[in-house]
């Protein structure tokens, strides 16, 4: 017997886009390169996870978490501020697909040797003494994420409004803050630093992190969506709800268990 609900859960889950299975063939080698996840507690473990299946896994937790776990009330406020159901399930599985762009940098793949050998002989440039350079642990990946974001907006000429009240700026803040500390100016101005260029790497560290957002958008359909909503800012109790799903789906897709 069908409860009330399982049939528009099955359709909803049923009309989502869906990553490929195996390794994405849209990826440049490049981009297949980076790692994500590595054993700290133990340096002869080397066990590691590379970027895009980190990136996939927790876009399916956020597609599970929308589904089976987020309450009506939360949902509703969502779909009012972002203008429909489906735009707001999609933006959601889109913010979990790049929560962690910003971990392809020289500043977050030089913190473990051997898999920054492995990214250095797929082509891109890391300095060898970069990882005890003064300053490094400031572009932590989050920051180096909400740059990504605003400038991939850009790009595509998706940015609407001015600073603060910019969709693309919303969106930036949401990939900053899920480590749990929002983006302030002090933060901004370390983007803007001399030497910043060192940490978040030229233009073929750009492209890779652009072929991420570019290969997120069209895996969860959120290309179908994003050209309509850039057109009005993320309010600020959405981008708070957004923030914290998207860490639950994170801290999920990180258990090693």
């Amino acid at each position: 017997m069908e409860l009330p609900g399982e049939r528009r859960l099955m359709n909803e889950s049923d009309s989502e886009s869906r990553f490929p299975r195996g390794v994405p063939r849209d990826l440049p080698s490049q981009t297949l390169s980076i790692w994500a996840k590595s054993v700290i507690n133990d340096p002869s473990d080397h066990h590691f996870l590379r970027l895009w299946q980190h990136l996939e896994d927790t876009e399916e937790t956020a597609g599970l978490i929308w589904r089976d776990f987020l309450s009506d009330n939360i949902k509703d406020v969502l779909v009012a501020d972002l203008g429909g159901r489906a735009q707001a399930r999609t933006l959601y599985r889109f913010l979990a697909a790049v929560h962690d762009v910003g971990k392809a940098s020289p500043a977050f793949e030089v913190q473990r040797d051997w898999l920054a050998d492995v990214v250095r002989q797929a082509g891109l440039p890391i300095g060898r003494d970069l990882e005890h350079e003064p300053g490094r642990s400031a572009y932590r990946h989050e920051l180096v994420g909400y740059r990504t974001i605003e400038a991939w907006m850009g790009v595509h000429g998706l940015v609407h409004g001015d600073g603060r009240s910019s969709f693309a700026h919303g969106l930036a803040c949401i990939v900053a803050g899920h480590h749990g500390s929002a983006i302030d100016r002090a933060k901004k101005e370390i983007l803007d630093k001399e030497r910043a260029s060192e940490f978040l790497g030229g233009a073929d560290w750009e492209t890779v992190r652009e072929s991420i957002v570019d290969w997120a958008m069209r895996a969860t359909g959120f290309d179908g969506y994003v050209t309509v909503m850039s057109t009005r800012p993320i309010r600020k109790r959405s981008q708070i709800l957004l923030t914290g799903m998207v860490i639950i789906a994170d801290w999920i897709a990180s258990n090693s268990s």
